[in-house]
């Protein structure tokens, strides 16, 4: 739902001939002009378009075939990975999002340390999560409505965070070093093996949610191991300690990982307290509209996997807030456009992709895809530049929004279910755009960032 050539290895859609971004200094500096950023746009775009048509596929044949109860402890399952993985994950691949890129334009040797370092904290975070999820498993299995055989997914759930969270650092490598064929690559690889691991469970009429989050958290392992494996040969990583950039790392992630923390717990509880008000059958609808829903804020990551490592680029020359403009200007209206067929088309979009027993979602996905592609206005650059920029504003952000979930969860879930939490997480969108929008601008016009500025406890000017 709602971040990712060796002889020895088998022929895979990562043995290819990556002329040009082998190394990864080069194609930074080549990389400067507008028109080859729209090159890179358009190798994303396309590669994780045909990604993105994959994973589609997918989720609507989960959707079809298993129903909304089945689909609803699915649904919850994913949630739960999504959730690991914002809290433990994300803040690290936004911190080899901002150091590679200036590493690699100082010509500094020091930058695939950070990988390095990303990926030892990582696995400290797994462990400690694998610790306290078997410890608790049959705790939050109650508190989550999960029946009597369905703590069983709890188990697969966990795998299935180990390898997201290592094939992210993968593809956050290869974002950060723009290296973006072999980024696309990665993906593709691992939608393609949920696709036809799904596909094969429905012709042998033996899918089920417990079988598909196994099938799934395996597959991203697998996918993660494979791809890190040939990340650190192809790029010549040493496996070494890196204390100095560990400590760097950590330096810079604490806050941000604090604010993601934050931001997932109120982006993500809404399908645990769900599960746990109302049951899987709601779950099931729910997310179903999700699936839909947040088409808009996908396609547009598109772009942000190549414009986000410019943004540390664009700050130094000084033109961030000429891009901001331009970013919310052009896209006010295409996002009003948007708003107006989500309202009339949802009902026969649903029949046609779904089936009759969804009909409930139609409501559903109108509600959310209003707050989704308002919030896509703060994609893909607001957002991101608080994020780097500001990481302790955005704590305060999140923590005013958190609040305003509590309080709404309290409200609106237990009495009005699922229509209850579309309004709660639409609104609170919305009021997210409106925020990340006014502290960007603010942002642009005040940080200036040092070039090739390294340093472990280096700042901003103007960091708070």
């Amino acid at each position: 739902m709602f971040k990712v050539t060796s002889s020895s290895l088998p022929p895979t859609p990562f043995s290819i001939s990556d002329t040009g971004t082998s190394d990864a200094s080069e194609a930074i500096r080549s990389s400067d002009g507008e028109w080859s950023l729209l090159k890179q746009l358009t190798v994303v775009t396309l590669g994780r378009g045909i990604g993105f048509a994959l994973a589609m596929g997918t989720n609507i044949l989960l959707v079809r075939l298993l129903g909304p109860a089945e689909y609803g402890f699915l649904a919850l399952s994913l949630a739960l990975i999504t959730m690991c993985v914002g809290i433990l994950s994300e803040a690290l691949d936004v911190a080899l999002l901002r150091f590679l890129p200036l590493q690699l334009a100082a010509n500094s040797g020091r930058a695939k340390l950070y990988f390095l370092s990303a990926v030892i904290l990582k696995g400290i975070f797994m462990a400690g999560l694998i610790i306290v999820g078997f410890l608790a498993m049959d705790s939050v299995g109650i508190w989550l409505s999960l029946t009597e055989g369905r703590t069983e997914l709890l188990s697969w759930t966990l795998v299935g965070v180990a390898g997201t969270m290592l094939l992210r650092s993968c593809v956050a490598y290869y974002q950060a070093t723009h290296q973006l064929r072999r980024f696309v690559y990665a993906e593709l690889c691992h939608t393609l093996g949920k696709l036809i691991f799904v596909g094969s469970c429905a012709a042998m009429g033996v899918l089920t949610a417990t079988n598909a989050v196994a099938g799934l958290g395996l597959i991203a392992l697998v996918v993660g191991v494979i791809t890190c494996g040939y990340l650190v040969k192809s790029e010549g990583i040493a496996l070494k300690l890196a204390p100095e950039q560990t400590a760097e790392v950590w330096h810079f992630t604490k806050w941000v990982m604090l604010s993601f923390t934050i931001a997932t717990v109120y982006s993500r509880a809404d399908i645990p307290l769900l599960a746990h008000f109302r049951g899987a059958t709601e779950v099931g609808h729910y997310s179903a509209a999700i699936t839909l829903s947040s088409v808009s804020e996908i396609i547009l990551s598109f772009a942000g996997g190549a414009v986000t490592p410019k943004i540390m680029v664009w700050m130094e020359q000084g033109r961030m807030t000429d891009f901001l403009r331009r970013c919310l200007l052009y896209g006010i209206a295409p996002c009003l456009v948007a708003i107006g067929a989500v309202w009339v088309l949802a009902e026969p979009v649903i029949g046609l992709l779904y089936s009759e027993t969804y009909r409930p979602t139609v409501f559903l996905f109108q509600i959310l895809s209003t707050g989704t592609l308002l919030w896509c206005l703060a994609l893909p650059l607001a957002a991101p530049l608080v994020c780097m920029h500001r990481p302790r504003w955005e704590v305060l952000q999140n923590i005013l929004v958190l609040l305003l979930m509590a309080g709404g969860s309290v409200l609106l879930i237990p009495s009005y279910g699922a229509i209850g939490t579309a309004y709660l997480v639409s609104g609170l969108k919305i009021l997210t755009t409106v925020i990340s929008l006014w502290l960007a601008f603010k942002v642009a016009a005040t940080v200036q960032v040092p070039y090739g500025m390294t340093g472990a406890h280096g700042r901003e000017e103007g960091m708070s």
